[in-house]
């Protein structure tokens, strides 16, 4: 399995200075990864957001590599929904890179995605996960362990991925990660653009400050349970978020890497 990151040093979103790219991975370097920025544009955060794909039987191993990773820099919006609801997290920096990218592709089966995610200061971008065709009850842990059951018609599932600059501080962003749903204005998937924000899952949101080189893994411990220790229902948001539709016994991974913090 091939890995398309590079390790790199980057001061905003401008171009790298000579010498500052670090070795390339199968080619391709930060000037590959790192969108030019036009000038007169919105202020943005850059990231390289790669999908993964772990089969069943490298949960375990997939589990320690994120018990390996910080969690110091990452806040959350109620730390008892994340967890219930089965997400894990975990943060790095270029300085942990070697390890950590020798770690992952040891563990993951693929890479199934690999795309840039813009978010603008005033507006986010969204990675989409999983699209409902028919009106279906979705599951999740809500606050103070209350199990929500939803009804969603059709639309899309996504996380939803904000950033703001930090004030004082050159190439540091304020980065949000949440949840979203989009519901579809139109019934067919020609018109799949024209969806408005209705997203419940506030509660589920982490932030994280981060500069150019740094990543958060994002991830699953498997579907959550109510107080009786069963499942909450046949279609959960965990499962909508990080199952592979076409591969029962994998999950997905998402590592989310910032290539730039505009100032």
């Amino acid at each position: 399995m091939s890995l398309f990151i590079a390790v790199f040093l980057v001061a905003g979103c401008h171009e790298p200075e000579a010498g500052m790219e670090g070795p390339p991975i199968d080619g391709i370097r930060i000037t590959d990864l790192a969108p030019r920025v036009k000038k007169q544009t919105p202020v943005r955060t850059v990231f390289r957001v790669f999908t993964f794909e772990v089969p069943a039987e490298e949960m375990q191993s997939l589990g320690e590599l994120f018990e390996s990773m910080s969690k110091r820099q990452i806040r959350y919006a109620d730390r008892a929904v994340f967890d219930g609801n089965g997400f894990r997290a975990g943060f790095g920096s270029q300085s942990e890179w070697g390890s950590f990218s020798a770690a992952i592709q040891a563990v993951a089966s693929r890479t199934t995605n690999t795309r840039n995610v813009v978010a603008y200061e005033l507006e986010g971008d969204e990675l989409m996960t999983a699209t409902l065709k028919f009106t279906e009850q979705v599951a999740w842990i809500g606050p103070r362990d209350a199990i929500v059951r939803n009804m969603f018609t059709f639309g899309r599932f996504s996380w939803m991925i904000k950033a703001r600059r930090t004030g004082g501080i050159r190439g540091l962003a304020e980065v949000t990660i949440v949840p979203a749903y989009k519901l579809g204005t139109q019934d067919t998937f020609s018109q799949v653009d024209h969806f408005e924000d209705r997203s419940p899952f506030a509660s589920c949101a982490l932030d994280v400050r981060m500069s150019p080189g740094d990543y958060l893994l994002l991830g699953s411990t498997g579907e959550p349970t109510g107080g009786d220790g069963l499942g909450i229902g046949p279609l959960t948001l965990t499962r909508l978020l990080f199952y592979s539709v076409d591969r029962p016994g994998s999950l997905k991974v998402y590592l989310i890497l910032c290539v730039g913090v505009e100032d």
